[in-house]
């Protein structure tokens, strides 16, 4: 019974051990990139050069990445297309495509309860966007 004992001791200060070496600074670092999304710029939409077409962006902060197209249609941003979202719990984020949509803008107000995912889309968005002044 002791050396089991022994043994769970030794694995569980093992399993301390790499945490503190590397699963927390990975952990802090993350959170690091996900808080540095706010201080990203954001463009202010300028379509009247940008050729119709379907144009891709893609964007990941930490854990978050997303792939989508972006439609342009006379000028104008006509469909925004989600391909993969990598997210927690940032699903709702997808209805700020909406947004984008009918403001015709990147500067939209973040889905409540998935900031994050929010503004990857929107970094996601204005990737494709560069793809289209292109």
């Amino acid at each position: 019974m002791r050396k089991v004992v022994l043994v769970l001791l030794v694995l569980l200060g093992a399993a301390a051990l790499i945490y503190a070496c590397w699963g927390r600074p990975y952990l802090n670092s993350m959170q690091e990139d996900l808080e540095a999304l706010s201080e990203l710029p954001v463009d202010v939409l300028e379509l009247s050069d940008s050729e119709d077409g379907i144009y891709q962006g893609s964007f990941a902060a930490g854990p978050i990445a997303v792939v989508l197209q972006v439609r342009i249609a006379g000028h104008r941003i006509d469909e925004i297309t989600i391909v993969k979202h990598e997210q927690g719990r940032g699903k709702a984020a997808e209805e700020i495509t909406e947004q984008i949509i009918s403001q015709q803008s990147l500067q939209v107000d973040t889905i409540s309860g998935a900031t994050y995912s929010s503004q990857v889309i929107v970094q996601a968005v204005q990737d494709a966007l560069h793809q289209a002044a292109r």
